[in-house]
């Protein structure tokens, strides 16, 4: 179990708290398709997205092309149930913790993404690489 002390890091003189929120905001262009997702950085580099996170539909062709394993994960995460169709989008059931912040960014836009520019803390809105070199 990580101490207290072991959920904070230093680095390039910026402070990484594990703890901190985190969101994903992606509006489609040409569509009303908006992924709205929330979570924390979990200490060893994955993202726990939270429950009522919305993902979205239609996978693109970045993640069929170019993140076939991602597309993989996320059809495996909609057959367990762990995201659901609703209203357009699909909607995580329950938390869930992805391995990284790209694994979590490509399965909740359906495409191919940088995970680290694309979750951004919500205290201040810099991006994981932007806080944590």
């Amino acid at each position: 179990m990580a101490t207290a002390s072991d959920m904070k890091q230093s680095n390039m003189g910026n402070h990484v708290n594990y703890s901190d929120l985190l969101y994903l905001h992606h509006a489609r262009t040409g569509t009303t398709a908006v992924v709205n997702a929330r979570g924390i950085w979990e200490y060893g580099g994955g993202i726990r997205v939270f429950a009522g996170s919305r993902a979205a539909l239609k996978p693109q062709r970045g993640l069929l092309e170019h993140q076939p394993g991602y597309d993989t994960l996320r059809n495996e995460l909609i057959s367990k149930r762990v995201m659901e169709e609703h209203a357009g989008c699909y909607v995580f059931t329950k938390d869930y913790v992805f391995r990284s912040p790209s694994a979590a960014s490509c399965v909740i836009r359906a495409d191919s993404s940088d995970g680290r520019r694309e979750w951004r803390r919500c205290s201040d809105g810099k991006s994981i690489l932007d806080f944590s070199g």
